[in-house]
């Protein structure tokens, strides 16, 4: 084990800051029980009330968070110790999530509000976690290895995922069979444990602090920082069309789970097998560019991701004809394979490029335009899917991505962006790798 570690340190190198694996060990920990905890949550709710609109509003709970908090999550990353906050997210997650499943295994009948209530604490928490996560990282993180770093945090996001679901098929849904009547609890209760190991890592971490945030803190003090917060987003004329081009390309992306679970019952029978081999191979894919990405010498901003997005949006109209199983799959591996290489230099950025001071809220925003999107978008999708039909939707979201591809080209600012920044001698570096 210690010795695969090592190999892999050597192959990434960011690996060798403590700090940065500390954070890297966290992620790994706590994203395994986050995917078992989101199929959970959906399979409970499906149990408990046997209607897809119920798992859709538990799925628009657990994103509107996001939209309703995001900014204001931002404005505390900015102003507090970045450490303590995802610490305290953590507990306050364990937290949560304990209570929950000792309800669980002492009531007889399992109440759906309390699912939809402990959705929406747990993405509030994630609300706050993850802006302090993303602007930590250029803390513990030199600017040369951002690119890196990122990409085996974006490998990690795709991959462990895969890890959780197997997890949760594998042992909790035979549980589930055995003992229903405490599967639910049980679960639940083994899920909030991650959190305290991805607390136990976070701790290791130093103080995340900005030393120059002294001023005290009121409502009227935060509603400017996020005022001056937006104004940094909007004069920057690279930003805003990282922004928009963000928002634009999760808008069309938002119906793919409801997609995914429509074809795999109206195209390919419906089985569990069918549907692990569709998310398997989109989540492999991803893996595999991402660690591609940080091995790559990306200079430009604008050329890798209206490539990438291309080439997503073509796989994308290629699956709303691929009525047989491996050409769908081979799709979804297209797929896998380009996105990367636009989400991780556009992220890279930014951590490279934005103040400190400001990357909470930046990173919030981005959160509040994306994820939050998403909670209303994606009602408006699944109302569409037998309007125009399964194929149609495909075909929308690939030509939506294609046309994010190009619009980036219409800003000079962006096409001219690169992914540089000065040496000790004022020399200009591309930032790939070590």
């Amino acid at each position: 084990m210690f010795s695969y570690f090592n190999r892999l340190s050597e192959t990434y190198p960011s690996l060798k800051i403590r700090d940065f694996r500390y954070l890297w060990l966290g992620q790994i920990i706590s994203q395994i029980g986050d995917a078992c905890y989101f199929l959970i949550f959906m399979f409970m709710v499906d149990k408990i009330t046997g209607s897809p609109e119920k798992v859709a509003i538990t799925q628009f709970v657990e994103w509107f968070p996001f939209f309703l908090f995001a900014p204001l999550a931002g404005v505390v990353a900015d102003r507090y110790d970045r450490k303590k906050i995802m610490l305290f997210c953590d507990i306050a997650s364990f937290i949560i999530l304990f209570i929950l499943g000792t309800v669980a295994l002492i009531v007889s009948v399992f109440p759906e509000w309390i699912i939809y209530v402990s959705a929406f604490g747990l993405s509030t928490i994630n609300v706050h976690f993850s802006p302090a996560k993303s602007a930590a990282l250029p803390q513990i993180v030199p600017k040369k290895n951002l690119l890196e770093a990122n990409s085996l945090s974006s490998s990690t996001e795709s991959f462990i995922p895969i890890v959780g679901t197997c997890l949760a098929l594998i042992i909790f849904i035979p549980i589930y069979k055995v003992f229903p009547d405490y599967f639910f609890g049980g679960a639940i209760i083994f899920n909030s444990f991650t959190f305290l190991g991805s607390a136990f890592y976070i701790a290791k971490l130093p103080s995340l602090s900005l030393e120059y945030n002294t001023t005290k803190v009121s409502l009227k003090s935060s509603l400017i920082e996020l005022y001056d917060g937006f104004k940094y987003v909007m004069n920057n004329k690279i930003i805003r069309m990282v922004l928009f081009l963000k928002v634009g390309g999760y808008v069309f992306a938002s119906p793919f789970n409801t997609a995914y679970i429509t074809v795999n019952s109206r195209w390919f029978g419906g089985g569990l097998n069918t549907l692990v081999y569709i998310e398997g191979a989109f989540s492999i894919a991803m893996v595999v560019a991402s660690l591609l990405v940080s091995k790559s010498r990306i200079s430009s901003l604008f050329k890798p991701y209206a490539i990438s997005m291309f080439f997503v949006g073509f796989s994308i109209i290629g699956m709303a004809y691929s009525f047989q199983l491996p050409w769908f799959i081979l799709f979804n591996i297209l797929c896998g394979l380009a996105l990367p290489y636009s989400n991780i230099p556009m992220t890279t950025y930014i951590q490279a490029n934005v103040p400190e001071n400001y990357l909470g809220r930046v990173n919030s925003f981005m959160l509040m335009l994306t994820q939050g999107l998403m909670a209303f978008v994606v009602l408006i999708f699944g109302a569409m899917f037998e309007v125009i039909g399964l194929s149609n939707i495909f075909l929308l979201m690939g030509v939506g991505q294609c046309v994010c591809a190009v619009v980036g080209y219409w800003s000079p600012a962006f096409r001219k962006a690169d992914l540089s920044v000065n040496d000790s001698n004022g020399n200009k570096s591309v930032i790939y790798k070590c």
